[in-house]
């Protein structure tokens, strides 16, 4: 089972994300997504580690995006697909290559998935935790389950298990 960690920009964070740029680019920075040693940010189009910015493609960042603001969900192959190739007829062959590409840069394995588990003949389903920093109004406040609003800021938020 994926745990998906949402923190709210007022929630005191005991170890904040790693920032990266100006303050007046992170005040532009409406997500950021942490998992394992990467950082997520897609209105910037950017994956970055400690040791800098990932090489990824546009259409694997793309598959990228959304599994992790799904993580712990199957994701269907026709999702990722009008996600990464809206309005194209792609083989399903190029959103395999893709994956395969994204694991490689992630530097995992698929029998032993840290990040990406496949659902054969299904979808995809990303499996790690994954943190949530966002500016308020973003839209990170969806992420939550539905009447969350008297929780605490910081919270922990189990993804669905596996139904598979």
């Amino acid at each position: 089972m994926a745990i998906l960690h949402v923190l709210l920009p007022d929630a005191s964070l005991s170890a904040p994300p790693v920032l990266f740029g100006t303050p007046q680019s992170r005040r532009r920075l409406a997500r950021t997504f942490r998992f394992g040693p990467f950082l997520l940010q897609p209105e910037r189009q950017v994956l970055f580690t400690l040791d800098g910015p990932v090489r990824i493609g546009g259409r694997a960042f793309d598959l990228l995006t959304v599994l992790v603001e799904r993580a712990g969900e199957l994701v269907s192959k026709q999702d990722l697909m009008s996600r990464a190739w809206p309005d194209t007829f792609v083989e399903e062959g190029n959103l395999k290559v893709n994956i395969a590409g994204l694991r490689r840069a992630l530097g995992e394995c698929p029998a032993t998935p840290r990040f990406i588990a496949t659902v054969i003949g299904r979808g995809y389903r990303f499996v790690a935790p994954v943190d949530v920093f966002g500016s308020p109004g973003d839209g990170s406040e969806s992420m939550l389950p539905d009447g969350s609003d008297d929780q605490p800021a910081d919270r922990t938020v189990a993804a669905p298990a596996p139904a598979e």
